[in-house]
């Protein structure tokens, strides 16, 4: 019976090593996990970041488009209305040459 029991005790201690070991697997695997936890937080972060620059960019982008579109039919309208001013002068001009 003291046999018996010795080997269960040793078959119990074996056991508990052997779960010791896998509860320091474990807990180096959950070191790691954090580890690369942390490390997919910070880059979320730097991501953000150059996510939010980066449409402050376009929006600026698109501020600057439409200044340069309001400034494009500005000089139109006044190119159109120097044609219009040069064809009348040259009307003008022609009916004096015809006097």
């Amino acid at each position: 019976m003291a046999e018996m029991l010795s080997q269960k005790n040793i078959e119990f201690e074996d056991m508990l090593k052997a779960s010791n070991a896998a509860l320091d697997d474990v807990k180096a695997q959950l070191k790691e996990t954090e580890a690369r936890l942390i490390s997919v937080e910070q880059t979320n972060i730097e991501l953000d970041q150059q996510l939010n620059l980066a449409e402050l960019k376009c929006g600026d982008s698109d501020r600057e488009i439409k200044e340069l579109h309001d400034k494009v039919s500005e000089l139109s309208n006044l190119v159109k209305a120097s044609e219009e001013e040069h064809a009348i002068s040259k009307c003008h001009f022609q009916a004096y040459q015809d006097m």
